[in-house]
């Protein structure tokens, strides 16, 4: 094993993304408790090792611009960066800068059409074959199909609410969809992958 991307200070990264060509892209995320607000930037990494920032630390990274890309190159983005809880909403950006809607709107937990679907927290999404999205969403993983409809194909089987902390513990994290267009996520709460 060996060091690919060495840490930088005060950054961390949640998730990674791999593009066709073997590409990475992850997103840095960092406080600063000057202004109180959460820089981020989003990297590239060639597999050669060649390191390019897509977008510089910023307070503000341009809409749908994210590290979850199609197999056409567009972005998909979660906005807002989800404090509130008032909405969650999925931005897609063309790789001509176009930006729209692509689902969401209220927060919660509804399946339907993309634009009248609810989400809360999403932690991460992924392609696949079958020209669908999959996303991870809490204790849940959703699909929103070439149509446009969300539905949900998984739940958790556990409770997802605790006295000490009343966020959601059982959530899902990292998820991708393999060449047979198998969605695995891996199941925190229950240190498990599912597939």
């Amino acid at each position: 094993m060996t060091i690919f991307r060495a840490g930088v200070s005060g950054r961390h990264v949640h998730d990674l993304s791999i593009d066709a060509d073997g590409n990475i892209y992850g997103l840095d995320n960092t406080y600063n408790p000057q202004t109180q607000t959460y820089p981020r930037s989003i990297w590239k990494m060639s597999p050669a090792g060649e390191f390019t920032y897509i977008v510089r630390l910023t307070d503000n990274l341009p809409l749908g611009m994210s590290i979850w890309r199609d197999f056409d190159g567009n972005t998909y983005l979660v906005e807002p960066y989800n404090n509130e809880r008032r909405e969650t909403k999925i931005i897609k950006r063309t790789p001509d800068g176009k930006t729209s809607l692509f689902a969401g709107g209220k927060y919660g937990y509804l399946d339907g059409q993309k634009d009248k679907a609810e989400f809360s927290v999403i932690t991460d999404m992924a392609f696949g074959r079958d020209n669908a999205i999959y996303l991870t969403n809490d204790d849940k993983v959703r699909k929103i199909d070439k149509f446009g409809m969300v539905s949900t194909i998984y739940r958790a089987d556990v409770p997802t609410k605790n006295k000490q902390n009343p966020e959601p513990f059982a959530r899902l994290f990292g998820l991708t969809v393999d060449e047979q267009n198998n969605v695995l996520a891996a199941d925190f709460y229950n240190r498990r992958l599912l597939k």
